[in-house]
């Protein structure tokens, strides 16, 4: 919101000063998308803390929903002036929804105990 009205501004220096923590790194185009990692942190805070009578697979199917939806964003978007860091934070959400499938299969009763260790040592 702050920076919504200052984006034509974005190379001002006082602009730079205020709030050059929230931008740095990003495509001028993409000065947003420091919030926009917020909101995902928030929104997967969110879910756990008011799912608790949930079923744990829902759950982690929602987190799922939540993570990949967020890894296409970033996919369309490449906000990182960089290759290299729009490689980096793509792996690293694309790690982060692995983990959350694997452990989808962990939590399941359906895999015998050493098809659970098996993808036990996968995460």
């Amino acid at each position: 919101v702050l920076l919504t009205g200052d984006r034509h501004q974005l190379e001002d220096l006082s602009t730079k000063i205020r709030y050059g923590y929230l931008f740095k790194g990003y495509r001028k185009d993409s000065f947003y998308w420091e919030i926009l990692i917020i909101y995902r942190k928030v929104a997967l805070v969110a879910l756990l803390v008011f799912s608790n009578d949930w079923d744990r697979r829902v759950l982690v199917l929602t987190a799922l929903a939540l993570l990949l939806g967020f890894l296409e964003i970033h996919v369309l978007v490449q906000p990182f002036n960089s290759r290299t860091l729009n490689s980096i934070d793509g792996y690293s959400q694309l790690t982060a929804t692995t983990t959350l499938y694997l452990g989808l299969y962990y939590i399941s009763h359906s895999l015998s105990n050493g098809a659970r260790v098996v993808v036990f040592l996968l995460m």
